[in-house]
């Protein structure tokens, strides 16, 4: 006679394999390795979701508009983009860099943006991504993701709120960093004045899989004329070795609850 438990097959009165059955029980507690993305390019996308029109521009590495023939570097410029002037050298990713290794980087290595308009607030949002990561570490460590944000500003007006913010994020996971956020210093010349963001530390976790993509988010709300900021955006990956995560506590029901299904289908 067969029986059936979560589909394991017990024959008989034989005593099954409690391994097996722990796996096919515990099954939802398990993850599988995550498969390479399939369209791994380093990508820059600005949009300007309040201005009429709500412009967007998207860059592939060396594709339409990208002025920097470097792999792994894309530059970015438009005089007149919605509100804003951007200039941005570089986004960079060391993805296919032959010697990077121990930390893989994505960065917003110099964004330049001025408020063209007078018109009150306005924001940019600018994303870079860029997919297949095999590096650093190997499928299975816990990754640290770190993001860092500074840069400066000027023609910037007190009690503006003016702003910018960054954050990173790795996939599959989701693992987001906390936002950074820097408020505009009063600076009313044109010469520099540099910025941070807050918190200084801001670091998530996640478990990697075959490979993992990396992207990063830096909004920027502007609203006087001639206003501008140079921005440095870092996002970094380090392995911190092996991760060897507890059991969750529906496994450990599930596993000690084992011997009373086996005593039970012994009386049967």
């Amino acid at each position: 006679m067969k029986r059936r438990v979560n589909n394991v097959a017990l024959v008989g009165g034989a005593r099954p394999n409690l391994l097996t059955l722990a796996a096919a029980l515990t099954g939802g507690f398990v993850c599988s390795a995550f498969a390479p993305s399939a369209n791994a390019a380093l990508t820059l996308t600005i949009s300007e979701p309040g201005a009429p029109g709500s412009p967007t521009a998207t860059v592939v590495d060396n594709g339409a508009g990208d002025t920097d023939t470097t792999a792994g570097s894309i530059a970015f410029n438009d005089p007149s983009f919605g509100d804003f002037k951007t200039n941005i050298l570089v986004g960079y990713s060391n993805r296919t860099d032959p010697s990077a290794g121990p930390e893989a980087d994505l960065q917003i290595q110099s964004l330049n943006i001025t408020k063209n308009t007078n018109a009150g607030a306005a924001t940019l949002i600018v994303t870079l991504s860029d997919a297949g990561f095999g590096f650093p570490g190997n499928s299975g460590d816990l990754m640290l993701l770190s993001s860092a944000l500074s840069g400066t500003v000027t023609h910037s007006l007190l009690g503006s709120g003016d702003n910018v913010t960054f954050k990173s994020i790795a996939n599959p996971g989701g693992a987001t960093t906390p936002t950074q956020t820097a408020i505009m210093p009063t600076n009313t010349g044109s010469l520099p004045l540099p910025f941070s963001g807050t918190p200084a530390s801001s670091t998530a976790n996640f478990v990697r899989g075959a490979s993992y993509d990396l992207s990063n988010i830096t909004t920027i709300t502007l609203s006087n004329g001639n206003e501008a900021v140079n921005i440095s955006g870092t996002t970094t990956v380090v392995s911190l070795g092996p991760n060897v995560p507890e059991p969750t506590t529906g496994a450990l029901l599930v596993l000690a609850g084992l011997p009373m299904l086996y005593r039970r289908s012994r009386r049967r």
